[in-house]
């Protein structure tokens, strides 16, 4: 896992009008499926979620995905219903609450250290 700087983020999200999303997408998915020890390829689940109806599959997958990652000891530190409620609606250009507290959860687990810039 790589800790990523939520401010720097946000900004990225935001100064490339959403494009950085799909780079944030890519690269948690494939970390993800990296620590879950899947063979799924991330650029499919980016593709996947450019189309409106599979998007919401693709959410929900990665937000089981973090969850699974920030379990410890049998005890979810966040809630997979409340996370991804809260990346709706989703608005493209900024990210929402549950893009941000996904990445707060993924950083918990970080073991690469934050490197400037963070991409």
């Amino acid at each position: 896992m790589k800790r990523r700087d939520i401010g720097i983020m946000v900004a990225l999200w935001v100064m490339t009008f959403g494009l950085y999303g799909l780079v944030w997408l890519y690269n948690t998915s494939d970390e993800l499926i990296q620590y879950n020890e899947k063979t799924d390829n991330p650029l499919g689940r980016v593709i996947l979620a450019l189309l409106p109806p599979l998007n919401v599959f693709i959410i929900w997958w990665h937000v089981q995905a973090v969850v699974r990652l920030s379990t410890t000891g049998g005890r979810k530190s966040i809630s997979e219903n409340l996370l991804f409620l809260l990346w709706f609606p989703w608005l493209p250009v900024v990210p929402t609450v549950g893009a941000v507290l996904s990445q707060v959860q993924l950083n918990k687990r970080a073991t690469v250290p934050l490197l400037w810039p963070d991409v």
